[in-house]
C-alpha cells in the first residue's frame, strides 16, 4: 500500500493543531508537567553537622530524584546520604559531601530541575568571627 506524502503531511498538521489546541485551551492534561512548590536552599554547616535539603513538587505523583555535582545520587551509592519523601538528609557532613545538589521532579509529561543548592563547610575563620563583637567592645572601652 502506497501512502501519499501530501496526505501524510496534512494528517500530521491536523494532529499537531489538535494537540496544540488541547494544550493551550486550559484543559487538564492527563499527565501534568511538574512544578516545584519548594526547592532546596544552600547551607553552610560544620563537619559532622546534620544537613537537610527539602524539595517538593506538584502533582503529588511527581517522582523526586537528587543530583550531586552533575551525577544522579542513587548511582553514587553513598550510604551516608538518606533520601526520604523528597528530602535529602546527610546525618554527619563530611568533606566528600561538599558541593552542588539539585532535585529533579519528573512525571510522564516531563521533568524540571531545581536551582542549585550549595552545601559547604564553615571554616575556622568564620567560626572565630563569633568572638569579634566581644573583642570590639573590649577594645572600645580601653
Amino acid at each position: 500500500m502506497d501512502v501519499d506524502p501530501g496526505a501524510l503531511q496534512i494528517l500530521l498538521c491536523v494532529t499537531f493543531a489538535a494537540f496544540f489546541s488541547y494544550v493551550t485551551s486550559g484543559a487538564v492534561h492527563p499527565f501534568p508537567v511538574p512544578r516545584f512548590t519548594s526547592e532546596p536552599l544552600s547551607i553552610v554547616q560544620k563537619i559532622g553537622g546534620k544537613v537537610q535539603l527539602q524539595c517538593t513538587a506538584e502533582p503529588s505523583t511527581a517522582h523526586i530524584s537528587w543530583w550531586f555535582n552533575g551525577q544522579r545520587l542513587d548511582l553514587l551509592l553513598d550510604r551516608m546520604i538518606e533520601l526520604q519523601a523528597g528530602s535529602l538528609i546527610i546525618p554527619s557532613l563530611q568533606t566528600s559531601h561538599v558541593g552542588q545538589y539539585q532535585c529533579v521532579a519528573s512525571t510522564e509529561a516531563g521533568a524540571v530541575i531545581s536551582v542549585p543548592a550549595i552545601v559547604s563547610t564553615a571554616s575556622k575563620f568564620i567560626s572565630s568571627l563569633r568572638l569579634l563583637p566581644f573583642v570590639t567592645i573590649f577594645l572600645c572601652f580601653c
